[in-house]
């Protein structure tokens, strides 16, 4: 995993998501994650500041992030109990589209939420996904699992066998479900 760190100036947002964006075209890796707007721990970032992860995929035969199932239907499955954005990128889309694509999502996002101020980022060759978050870790029986945005799509990592046997006995929708924002009732 590579942690590159990034910052951003007021007024200037559209430039640096725009070069991360392009970034990730270059870097050629499967999944780039990134808590937004500010990292906060309180709602799933590893950092106090903005930064970005370039993580590789298991192979596909171990695990599919559930966007890949989504990207071709809908932007959103209201079955999964967390509010999550999801749109599909062509290899060809130049960064100003891939930008425009981002903030859609983030405007869809808002939408339903004006509020909302914390959200998890992750984007792959195929995708890009926003969440938004309540909170950082899951608490409850004895244990606390952080989730990263990485978690967000379904990659949850544990620190321990212990871990993963809990994670595995509780579902890792039902702990999803603690940390992204509920959907609104009646949405479809």
């Amino acid at each position: 995993m590579r942690d590159v760190g990034v910052s951003e100036k007021h007024g200037n947002g559209q430039r640096t998501m725009a070069g991360i964006l392009q970034l990730r075209r270059r870097v050629r890796c499967k999944v780039t994650t990134c808590p937004c707007p500010l990292a906060l721990k309180a709602y799933g970032g590893s950092q106090q500041h903005k930064h970005v992860q370039f993580i590789p995929l298991p192979p596909l035969e171990e695990f599919s992030p559930f966007p890949d199932s989504l990207v071709q239907e809908k932007n959103y499955d209201p079955t999964i109990p967390f509010q999550h954005f999801i749109t599909s990128l062509s290899q060809t889309t130049p960064t100003t589209g891939l930008f425009a694509a981002y903030r859609s999502l983030l405007d869809e996002m808002h939408t339903r939420d004006p509020e909302l101020s914390s959200y998890n980022f992750a984007m792959t060759t195929r995708w890009i996904f926003v969440s938004p978050r309540t909170k950082g870790d899951y608490i409850g029986e004895g244990y606390t699992i952080g989730v990263n945005s990485a978690g967000m799509i379904g990659l949850l990592l544990t620190k321990s066998e212990e871990e993963s046997a809990f994670l595995e006995r509780m579902g890792p929708l039902s702990i999803l479900a603690t940390l992204g924002k509920p959907w609104p009732k009646g949405t479809s």
